[in-house]
């Protein structure tokens, strides 16, 4: 497997912490930034392609209770549609 390097944009993040605990929770490779404006969360994920990787890095994000609203990478940026994920 190869690591993918890339970036969740999300909606407002009102705690930080609360939010950054329940991540951190599901997953170990990421990092939440944030505020009531919206933030992101850098990812360095394992997986066998890139998609894979993105895929399961925005499960884990909405199942933490994030709002993603895009993705940014190296590879490609993709602005998600609300409910879209």
């Amino acid at each position: 497997m190869d690591t993918y390097w890339f970036e969740l944009q999300v909606g407002p993040v009102p705690n930080l912490e609360e939010s950054a605990d329940r991540l951190y929770s599901r997953c170990g490779d990421a990092m939440l930034a944030g505020d009531t404006r919206g933030g992101a969360v850098s990812f360095s994920r394992e997986a066998r392609n890139e998609n894979e990787a993105v895929r399961t890095a925005i499960n884990d994000a909405e199942q933490a209770g994030l709002q993603v609203t895009g993705v940014r990478s190296t590879a490609c940026s993709v602005r998600l549609a609300p409910g879209a994920a």
